[in-house]
């Protein structure tokens, strides 16, 4: 099994995420709703950092 590590910024909060993830395409969308309680809700996510 391959993981990627990716870093998002979000915009509106001036936050940084580091995140792993070996299904990226069901992860970064999961930024967006409250599945993840760390980030902030609902932020327009930029990737701003992508390790395949």
């Amino acid at each position: 099994m391959s993981f990627c590590v990716y870093v998002l910024h979000a915009v509106e909060h001036d936050k940084i995420y580091i995140g792993f993830t070996s299904d990226l395409d069901s992860r970064i969308p999961s930024h967006n709703v409250l599945l993840v309680v760390t980030f902030p809700e609902k932020s327009s996510n930029n990737i701003v950092y992508l390790n395949l």
